[in-house]
Formats: C-alpha cells, sequence, structure tokens
C-alpha cells in the first residue's frame, strides 16, 4: 500500500503541486480579507471573531507562530468580555496548535475551556459535535483510544439528537477505526456494518464497497474467514459491474489469500492466476502483481513445484528492485533462500539470505533482520559451521530480544500516556469547576454532583488499569511462548556443540594418553642409561685404583734396585715418570668423560621436569574442557525443562494433577507435553531412545513434531496423531536412507468433557499402557508393540485407537517403562503389578498422598541401586 502510494505520488506530482499551490493562493487571499475586516473592526468582540478567523486561516496555511499569536489575541479579548463564541473559536485553535507541538495536556485544557464556553453559550449542538472530535483526535494522537471513543460516542449522540445523517455517518466511520485501533473487532463491526447499510440505501456503489472492505478486513483480524470471503466475493462483483480491471484484479487476489487461509489450495492458486493474467492483460502496473506473485510462489512451494516458485519469486526480486525498496528486496530474498534450502542448494540459500540481511538492515527493519539472522543460523549449521552457526544465532537472539524489549516499552508507554490523559483531564476539569465555583457560588450543588460524577469515573478507570494490565500479561506470555518455541534452536546449536567439544575431547584424551606412554617409556629409559653410567663410572673408579697400587708396587721395585744399580734406577726412574705422565692423560680423559654423563643426566632430568609440567597442563586443560561441557549440558537441561508444561496450565484444565520425574542422567530423554484444542486436551508421556544428552535431542524433536501435529496440522484423533508422529520422526532422522533406528514410546491420552458427569477418553499407545480405575477394579488399556520410528517392516505403520467414557473426578495415569522396569539391588524389577496395586489402593485418595505413595515406594524398591533409566509417571484427576 505504502508503494502504491509512492507511485500514486509520483505520476500525479506536478498535478499535485499545482492544487497546493491554487490553495495556498486562495488561503492567502482569505487571509488578506481577514486582515482587511480585522483593521476595520471596531468592538472588541467583532476583532476577537475575525481574530478566530484569521488564526484558523493561518494554521490551514501553516503559518503556526502568527496563527499562535492571533489566536492567542482573541481569545485574550473574548475572556475579557465573556464573548463565548469567541472563546470557543480561539480556544480550539489554540488546542490545535498545542496538539501540532505534541504538547497534549496544554491542548486539552483549550478544548475543555472551549467546551465550557459553549455551555454557558447557548450550548450549540454544531459547536459541541465538533468539539467532542477535536478531543476525540487530540486522545488518538495521545494514544488513548479508549478516552478517544467516548468523545466520538459523545458527538454521534449529538448528531444524532439534531438528525443530522451525513454527520453521523462520518463519525461512525471514526468511531469504527477508534475502535479497530484497540482490537475491538465487535463494536468496529458494529459501526461499519451501520455505514455499509446506509451507502447501500444511498446506492453509493463507491462507498457501499469500501464499507465492505473494512467488514473483510475486520473479519479477517478477526480470524472469521468464511465472513471475510462474502464480503470480498460482494465487492468482486461490484468492480466488475463497474469494469474496474483494478479493483477486479485486486479483490481476486483477496479471495485467492482467503481460500489459502482455509486450506483450500486449489482455489486458492485459481484466483491468483486470474488475478495475474487481468493485470498482464490490461499492462496494469507491474507493482501491483507483487502480492499475487508472492502468493502464487508459495502455493507452488507449498506443492513442491520449486522451478514455478522460483520463477515467481524472482520475478518478484526483479520488480522490486525496479521500485529500489530495501525492505521488500530483503523480503524477496527470503522467499528465494527458502526454496533453495527446500532444495538442498545452500550456498545459493546463504547468498539470499546474507543479501536479506544487508538490506533489511539498510531499511532499518529489525524483525526482517531477526528473521534472516536465524535462517542463516540454519544453513551455517547444516553445512557444518558451528561457529558461524553460533554467531548468526546470537545476532538473532540479541535482534530477538531488542524487539521484545521495545514492544514492551512501546506497551509501558502507551499505559502511561492512557493514564497520563485521563488524570490531566481530570485535573483540568476540576480546576474549571473550582473555577467556576468562585464565580458563582449557586452552581455549588452541581459542582458536587461533577465531583461525584468524577469518583465514579476514577473507580472505572481503575477497573480500566486492571483490564490493561491483564492485557499486558497476554503479551508477556505469547512473548514467553515465543521464547520456547526458539529455545529448540538454543538446544540445536548446543547439541552440535557438544559433539564437536566430545570429538576433540577424544581426540585430545588419545594423544594426551599415547605422548604420556611415550614420556614414561623414555623416562624409564634414561634411568636404566643413568644406572649403567654410574655402574660404569664406579669401573672406571675401580681400574684408576687398581692403576695406582701398581704404579706404588713398581716404585718400590725401583727403589730397592736403586742401590745395586744407578744406571737401573735412572732408566727406571725414568720409566716410572713416562708411566705416571700416561696414566695422568688417561684419568684426565676419564675425569671428562664422567663430566659429560653427568651434564647429559642433568639434562635428562630437566627433560623429565618439562615433562611432568606439560602432563599437569594436559591434566588442567581437561579439567576446564570438562567444566565447559558440564555447563553447556546444564544449559541444555534448562531448555529441555522450558518444554515442559508448567503446572498452573495443567491446574487449568485439570481438577488435580501429579508428575513424577526423574531423568537418569543431568538431562533427560523422556518429556511429557500437554495441549489444548477446544474442545480436546491432550496428555502424553514419552519414552526416547536413550537417556542423558542423545535422549534429550529426541525429546526436543518429539515435542516439536507433536505441537505441529495439533496445533498446525489439527489431527486430533490419538491414533493418528502417533502415525504423523512415526513419519515425521522417520523423515527428521532420514530413517529411509541409513541405518537410524532410535525412536520414542509414547503414552498419549485425548480428554472430552462430555454431558453432565460424563468425562469421554481416547487413548492410543506405543509400547506404554494407560491406567485407570473403574468399579474398584484398576484397567490398564495395552499399548501396541511397536514403537514410533526406527525399522518399519509393514508398509503402513498404524496404531490401534481405545475409546472409553469415565465419571468425573476419576484418575488416569500415564507412565512410561522407567517405574515399571525401575530395579533394586538384586536387579529385580519393581513391576506392572505392584503399580496396579497402588493405584487400586491410592486411586481415591488425594493426589499429593497418592505421590507420596508412589514416591516412597520406588525409593524404598531402589534403596541403594543406581538409576537404570528415565523415569516419567503422570496423574491426572478428570
Amino acid at each position: 500500500m505504502h508503494d502504491k502510494k509512492n507511485r500514486f505520488l509520483r505520476a500525479f506530482f506536478p498535478l499535485i503541486l499545482l492544487i497546493i499551490a491554487l490553495c495556498q493562493l486562495a488561503l492567502a487571499q482569505d487571509i488578506e480579507k481577514l486582515q482587511d475586516q480585522l483593521a476595520l473592526s471596531k468592538s472588541d468582540t467583532a476583532k476577537a471573531t475575525v481574530l478566530a478567523r484569521l488564526a484558523e486561516a493561518e494554521l490551514q496555511n501553516d503559518r503556526l507562530e502568527e496563527a499562535l499569536e492571533h489566536a492567542s489575541q482573541g481569545y485574550r479579548l473574548s475572556q475579557k468580555h465573556q464573548f463565548y463564541n469567541g472563546i470557543v473559536g480561539s480556544a480550539r485553535v489554540l488546542g490545535k496548535i498545542e496538539m501540532i507541538k505534541r504538547q497534549f495536556p496544554a491542548s486539552l485544557d483549550y478544548y475543555l475551556k472551549a467546551m465550557q464556553a459553549v455551555e454557558r453559550g447557548g450550548n450549540d449542538p454544531n459547536q459541541k459535535v465538533d468539539l467532542n472530535i477535536d478531543i476525540g483526535n487530540l486522545y488518538q494522537n495521545w494514544d488513548a483510544n479508549d478516552k478517544a471513543t467516548d468523545h466520538y460516542v459523545k458527538a454521534l449522540e449529538i448528531a444524532e439528537e439534531v438528525n443530522d445523517e451525513a454527520l453521523q455517518i462520518k463519525i461512525l466511520q471514526v468511531i469504527g477505526y477508534a475502535r479497530l485501533r484497540v482490537n475491538d473487532y465487535k463494536e468496529a463491526m458494529k459501526y461499519f456494518q451501520e455505514v455499509a447499510e446506509y451507502y447501500q440505501v444511498k446506492n453509493d456503489l463507491h462507498n457501499y464497497a469500501l464499507s465492505l472492505k473494512r467488514l473483510s478486513d475486520i473479519s479477517l483480524q478477526a480470524k472469521k474467514y468464511e465472513e471475510a470471503l462474502d464480503y470480498n466475493v460482494q465487492i468482486l462483483g461490484i468492480k466488475r459491474a463497474q469494469n474496474d480491471k483494478e479493483g477486479e484484479s485486486h479483490f481476486l487476489n483477496e479471495i485467492g489469500v482467503i481460500y489459502k487461509q482455509l486450506g483450500k489450495d486449489d482455489l486458492a492458486l485459481k484466483h491468483f492466476e486470474e488475478a495475474l493474467k487481468i493485470n498482464r492483460d490490461n499492462n496494469l502496473d507491474k507493482e501491483a502483481s507483487i502480492s499475487m506473485l508472492i502468493n502464487v510462489g508459495v502455493i507452488y512451494q507449498r506443492n513442491r513445484e520449486f522451478d514455478r516458485a522460483l520463477d515467481s519469486f524472482n520475478e518478484v526480486l526483479d520488480i522490486r528492485k525496479q521500485i529500489g525498496e530495501p525492505v521488500g528486496i530483503a523480503n524477496a530474498h527470503i522467499y528465494l533462500a527458502s526454496i533453495y534450502q527446500g532444495l538442498g542448494d545452500l550456498p545459493r540459500a546463504r547468498n539470499h539470505i546474507q543479501k536479506s540481511i544487508d538490506m533489511a538492515e539498510k531499511g532499518g527493519d529489525r524483525r526482517l533482520m531477526e528473521k534472516g539472522y536465524r535462517k542463516l543460523a540454519e544453513i551455517y549449521e547444516a553445512t557444518g559451521s558451528n561457529k558461524k552457526a553460533l554467531h548468526a544465532y546470537r545476532r538473532f537472539v540479541e535482534l530477538r530480544d531488542e524487539v521484545i524489549e521495545q514492544e514492551r516499552k512501546y506497551q509501558e508507554e502507551l499505559l502511561q500516556r492512557q493514564l497520563e490523559a485521563e488524570k490531566k483531564e481530570k485535573e483540568l476539569k476540576l480546576l474549571l469547576k473550582d473555577q467556576e465555583v468562585s464565580k458563582l457560588s449557586v452552581e455549588k450543588l452541581q459542582v458536587e454532583a461533577d465531583r461525584k460524577e468524577q469518583e465514579l469515573a476514577l473507580l472505572q478507570r481503575d477497573k480500566d488499569l486492571l483490564e490493561r494490565d491483564r492485557r499486558l500479561k497476554e503479551a508477556t506470555l505469547r512473548a514467553q511462548e515465543l521464547q520456547k518455541e526458539q529455545a529448540l534452536q538454543a538446544l540445536e546449536l548446543a547439541k552440535r556443540k557438544l559433539d564437536a567439544e566430545q570429538k576433540d575431547k577424544e581426540i585430545t584424551l588419545l594423544n594426551k594418553n599415547k605422548r604420556i606412554q611415550e614420556l614414561a617409556l623414555k623416562q624409564k629409559e634414561l634411568q636404566d642409561k643413568e644406572q649403567a653410567k654410574a655402574i660404569q663410572l664406579l669401573e672406571r673408579e675401580k681400574e684408576l685404583q687398581d692403576v695406582k697400587l701398581e704404579e706404588e708396587k713398581t716404585m718400590r721395585k725401583f727403589g730397592i734396585g736403586i742401590i745395586v744399580l744407578i744406571v737401573a734406577v735412572l732408566i727406571l726412574i725414568i720409566a716410572g715418570y713416562i708411566g705416571k705422565q700416561k696414566a695422568n692423560r688417561k684419568l684426565a680423559d676419564q675425569n671428562e668423560k664422567i663430566q659429560k654423563q653427568k651434564e647429559q643426566i642433568e639434562a635428562s632430568a630437566n627433560q623429565l621436569r618439562e615433562a611432568s609440567i606439560e602432563i599437569n597442563q594436559q591434566k588442567e586443560e581437561l579439567e576446564e574442557k570438562n567444566a565447559s561441557m558440564t555447563a553447556s549440558i546444564r544449559y541444555a537441561k534448562r531448555i529441555q525443562n522450558a518444554i515442559l508444561p508448567p503446572p498452573e496450565v495443567l491446574n487449568k484444565h485439570f481438577a488435580e494433577h501429579f508428575v513424577i520425574y526423574r531423568p537418569k542422567d543431568m538431562v533427560s530423554g523422556d518429556f511429557y507435553w500437554f495441549t489444548h484444542a477446544k474442545p480436546y486436551s491432550f496428555i502424553a508421556a514419552v519414552d526416547c531412545t536413550g537417556h542423558g544428552v542423545p535422549g534429550a535431542f529426541m525429546s526436543m524433536i518429539g515435542n516439536t513434531l507433536l505441537n505441529q501435529i495439533v496445533k498446525e496440522k489439527k489431527i486430533y484423533q490419538p491414533n493418528k496423531i502417533l502415525e504423523e508422529l512415526h513419519n515425521g520422526v522417520r523423515e527428521a532422522l532420514k530413517q529411509r536412507d541409513s541405518t537410524n533406528v532410535d525412536g520414542m514410546d509414547v503414552c498419549l491420552c485425548r480428554i472430552e468433557h462430555g454431558e453432565g458427569d460424563i468425562v469421554n477418553v481416547e487413548y492410543s499407545g506405543a509400547k506404554c499402557p494407560l491406567l485407570f480405575v473403574s468399579d474398584g477394579e484398576v484397567v490398564m488399556l495395552e499399548a501396541d508393540r511397536k514403537s514410533i520410528g526406527g525399522w518399519q517392516k509393514e508398509k503402513v505403520h498404524t496404531f490401534s485407537n481405545h475409546k472409553t467414557q469415565l465419571q468425573k473426578g476419576s484418575m488416569v495415569y500415564l507412565t512410561t517403562d522407567g517405574y515399571i522396569d525401575a530395579a533394586n539391588g538384586d536387579r529385580r524389577r519393581l513391576g506392572s503389578k505392584k503399580l496396579r496395586e497402588i493405584v487400586r489402593n491410592e486411586a481415591y485418595h488425594d493426589i499429593q498422598t497418592q505421590l507420596q505413595r508412589l514416591e516412597e515406594t520406588l525409593d524404598t524398591h531402589q534403596k541403594d541401586a543406581d538409576q537404570r533409566d528415565d523415569i516419567t509417571l503422570i496423574g491426572v484427576r478428570l
């Protein structure tokens, strides 16, 4: 619509400039005439009248300062002489000026003074209508929509009193739009129906079609699609009768949109294509075809005709580029990315998503950027780029939080403005009444009555405040639901991160164990070498001592022989000297070798110390990674708990209930699920393959699929839900093309309140039974002996459906196999017989007693034995 307006302005811009110039010329002439009249005015009241008209003309000609000056002069003169018509005219202009300046309290002050002057000056109904509309417009700008409606209704009542039919229709439309702003569809519909009936009687087809369009829009907002379809068919007939091809094309498209909402894709596609054909045959503006092309593309995409869908969305992108609107281009890229993502062409999908984000940022559309980053995270994750996926997801979360925060602030500001407007109006009215009391004591009783009315209005305001608080809480709950839906993305990313960290940890552990073993072997080798060298050193020292002893013995022999022969002694001394020199050299060589061996031993010791330090560092790294992994799993646990139905939701739909939910590990492969789709309540206990982190991821898949099947696909029969869940699990895990056999066991129950005290119960189970008590006996409805997902030998995987009727107040129990299979120290199961015995004895007791008895039995049976599986047991009183 915004684009259409821009195109209109571009086409007729010269004509618009001419019209504006002529209007300004006419206004300038009026201003000159009024200035001449002001100069000729002799009395103050005549001057006040002309000043009010002059200020109004100047305001229309955007001469704000001059209008303010002349209106203020007229107001002062009128007050001086108690000239009520002058006060009304001048105060209205001053009120409009203050509203333009967004000084809403000051504007309201002038309007209330004008209303007071009307009441004193004869209660002119036309003046009261105009003033109530002015005050309503002020409140509309102030975002105090309920107060605006109050004044529009007062204007309507006065118009009805004076029997001004055209004015009534104008006000009815104004009230209708005011009610739409606060989503009061019922009241808005009522007012616009009156308008439509008026134009139908007058045979004004143009305005009648406009009124039907408004009624259609309201029906669509209220999700009453059949009513909207009827209105649009009527409008299409009018456009065809008027041979309005552009209008005919537009409403064919509108009818197609409604058929799409009703799930009638064939009829929707037929109307979209007929609308496009009219556009092309009559050479209508291509921009008008954008909506039709998008609708056609979406239908083709649903039907998996991707080539035809791509043609439609590429044509949309071409038109958007010609116009040059960033947000429109960003939207077109989003559509193309979805197609390529569905085709598995992830590089092209990523390219279009990035372009969409860039254009959305250029256009300042935060919601579209949020959508883009979410899709970008999905694509990076699918290609294994976990770091990039995590970065994109964080950016998506930041944008989502910004949008939620902006919405919250807007709601708070809206409420604050409403309160401020009401408070200011009451203060101003009380001030005016107090002023009247000081001047006219005879009106004291009337003022007291007005005060009572104000007190009643204050009480009504408090009531309205409570209602607005309720709406704000509902908005907060919707935001929380959005966060729950998005929590799946966080868990999926956490899974990728955990898998990567687990693989890194395993590889690191293997490498470090290998390194430790090598270091240990090296250390042993060094120790062996050190011992061998020490032994060798001792042997060499012994050899050296032997040499010295031998040398001393030789010296003694030479000493004895010297007495006999001096020559022989000299020869022996020389020979001994030479031998000693050789021995000294040998000893020095041995000392040098010993020093080198000591240095090698010291180097080996240093290597051992370094190896020890490295081992300690590796140990610290392992401890840090283990702490990080534990923190990630704790975060995954918070995410998993977020999908479980909160107690207050179950309390809303069941008289009483209890839940025993005991995961074996930090996160669980069990989960329980609940939703309500009038007139049915659905509750399920689900046991996924495995436990811990793998089981938790399976539980997220199961929870998401159950929500889609019941909430989106609106499949309500329990056995059909399980069949659809089976197909969904196999599709999600690609089990048709892999050896993956993971799945889940389910106990699913549908509850509907019948006539009187009868409650209709339908159950379907995959290996998980349903228990209830009838006539003092425990009835166990056996589940089918087949699981959800995994290997499928038969062509069609079907489940049985059980129906029964129970009295209001009866107990129904849903359980996975964890409670029944709980083992004691001797590895003996608790068993279904024991569970039936407890149910038979405790079913008629209060919920807390039942819960205590079941938990005590489980704890006593298990004693010191480890829990082998996740445990889930739910009891609800109908």
